[in-house]
């Protein structure tokens, strides 16, 4: 899994200019070094990805999910008090506060890897059979098996992306397309407008998804080992039960509160308020089709969800 992360950190940082050129920016420069903040997190979750799933293994769902909600809360508070400090206490640059902002989310991943570590410590789950490493020949005639898992989890991966993968899609395609319909528009209006509607908001929208990252994974065991159709029913009432008692409060006060919180992280300023309560809207939606997806995986209708995301 590490190899995934030094690899991918490796290809972030070759590729940044071009990631930067076809961003919605107008310093490419600053932009570089942003991405390039990036690559330190892509070090970190892959490690942390194996070690939660470790503990999803062992049906351990609770850190799981609290390890989710630790990362994105400590990513937020890193980004207020760090931004704080860097442009008002210390009259810092804004390319300074934006690193700090996106290396918040290392941050984030390193207290709930430490938080997982901690809990497995004290559970005693870490035993030294559970790593211990097959010899050469024993993994030649397990080669079957591998494929096998890795076509298993190549769903998982498609579904658990997707929400990433329409931000990126949102990133690279407004540049294009508002430059098509608004020729006459600078690039610094291009650049305010991806800062309101899309940047500023999601730094605040993954506690949503941290929330409905709990959830889901306690979706796939309950409804995998139920043995009857009515239990079957009952684990999926109960499932979208709670995923709507704790997403909807939650998004209900974020929407109401959008101004005070766009105020106190970005500054006040009507439209990108707008912006937020939309984000906000358009997140609990997209976390309760990630929620029915996750059910429909634990019911091996992996062909149907896949369509379902085309």
């Amino acid at each position: 899994m590490e190899i995934i992360g030094i690899l991918s950190a490796l290809l972030m940082f070759i590729f940044a200019p071009t990631l930067s050129k076809i961003s919605p920016i107008v310093d490419h420069t600053a932009g570089i070094t942003a991405i390039r903040s990036l690559c330190f997190s892509l070090l970190i979750i892959p490690i942390l990805s194996a070690l939660r799933g470790y503990f999803q293994g062992l049906n351990y769902s609770f850190p799981f999910g609290v390890s989710q909600l630790l990362e994105q809360l400590v990513r937020v508070v890193c980004i207020l008090v760090g931004t704080y400090l860097i442009r008002v206490q210390f009259n810092g640059s804004i390319l300074s506060a934006v690193i700090l902002s996106t290396f918040a989310s290392s941050i984030g991943g390193i207290v709930a890897f430490l938080y997982l570590l901690f809990i497995g410590k004290k559970r005693n789950l870490f035993q030294l059979k559970d790593f211990y490493f097959l010899p050469l020949k024993s993994i030649s005639h397990m080669k079957g098996l591998a494929i096998d898992i890795i076509k298993e989890s190549l769903p998982f991966v498609y579904v658990g992306s997707a929400i990433s993968i329409l931000q990126l899609i949102d990133q690279f395609s407004l540049k294009v397309l508002y430059s098509l319909f608004f020729p006459q528009s600078s690039l610094s209006e291009l650049q305010t407008l991806y800062t309101l509607a899309s940047a500023n908001p999601n730094k605040l929208a993954p506690v949503l998804l941290g929330i409905i990252g709990s959830i889901t994974i306690s979706a796939l065991p309950l409804i995998s080992t139920v043995k009857s159709k009515p239990e079957l029913l009952q684990g999926t009432s109960q499932i979208l039960r709670l995923a709507f008692t704790f997403l909807l409060p939650t998004s209900i006060g974020m929407i109401i509160l959008c101004n005070p919180l766009n105020t106190l992280f970005f500054g006040f300023n009507l439209d990108g308020s707008r912006y937020l309560s939309a984000t906000i809207i358009s997140t609990s939606l997209l976390g309760i089709f990630t929620i029915v997806l996750s059910i429909l995986q634990a019911l091996s209708f992996i062909r149907k969800l896949c369509k379902s995301l085309q």
